[in-house]
């Protein structure tokens, strides 16, 4: 029984920690913010901070590896569906990546906004090149690939950050929507040029 006990003390700890880091990424980058400041408003000490994260950075690693993680499950089951079924629309995948975002909205506003991880856009782009590696690298060469992927990832970064920073009274539903029109209106931009 003291496992448990021990185990929601430490998830409850760190959910502070979290919770402190990213109430202060709203108003100060971070690089810029103070472990003391960190555990002064958790009411935690510094060794405690330091059994669990050895920087402000690991702390929003952490989070990011969370959501990340559940991006790449979904990466991997649309994947393997596209395997089975290669004619099959991408809206499944595509919306329970608009849902995952959604529920990570209050996190993914902070580490996104001016304040945020300066690194984010690198490291979505990392997914999106694994993810679509094999896709594409039958009909492009590497450098038309690098192009496109960043490409892509600036556009979806871009779109995902204005979703979630500026209009979060717009749903994951909407949003997919509005993804499928944009993808719609570049396509016929594309083949216009």
């Amino acid at each position: 029984m003291q496992k448990i006990s021990d185990n929601k003390q430490k998830n409850g700890t760190k959910q502070l920690i979290r919770n402190a880091v990213l109430k202060a990424m709203e108003t100060t980058d971070m690089d810029k913010i103070k472990i003391r400041d960190i555990v002064s408003v958790c009411g935690v000490s510094r060794a405690s901070f330091y059994r669990y994260y050895s920087s402000v950075e690991e702390v929003v690693l952490e989070i990011e590896t969370s959501f990340f993680d559940e991006l790449l499950h979904i990466n991997e089951l649309a994947l393997r569906e596209r395997n089975l079924s290669p004619n099959q629309e991408p809206y499944q995948s595509t919306y329970a990546r608009a849902l995952l975002a959604e529920k990570y909205a209050d996190q993914l506003r902070v580490i996104l906004g001016p304040h945020g991880d300066p690194q984010y856009d690198y490291k979505i782009t990392k997914i999106l090149s694994a993810y679509h590696h094999d896709k594409l690298h039958t009909v492009m060469n590497d450098v038309e690939f690098q192009f496109f992927i960043e490409f892509l990832a600036g556009g979806l970064c871009r779109m995902l950050r204005y979703w979630i920073t500026k209009r979060p009274d717009i749903n994951a539903e909407q949003f997919l929507q509005i993804q499928q029109k944009v993808n719609h209106y570049l396509a016929l931009i594309l083949q216009s040029e």
